[in-house]
């Protein structure tokens, strides 16, 4: 009971350190401007292969 209960402490005090560790460096915003910077990058993707085929259909219209 004695090891369970130091573990649950040390649970908790990990807990604690990660929450300030968060407050104190905030990590919120670095984290949402990241998330959409991956929607702009995937968005960047989706036009560029589109743009990729339609050149390449183009190209091999011309070439036939």
């Amino acid at each position: 009971a004695g090891h369970m209960r130091s573990v649950k402490n040390n649970n908790v005090g990990l807990e604690t350190d990660v929450n300030s560790a968060l407050q104190v460096h905030d990590l919120r915003g670095p984290m949402l401007r990241a998330k959409d910077m991956v929607k702009f990058a995937a968005g960047l993707n989706e036009k560029l292969s589109a743009s990729t085929s339609i050149y390449t259909a183009k190209l091999e219209e011309t070439t036939s």
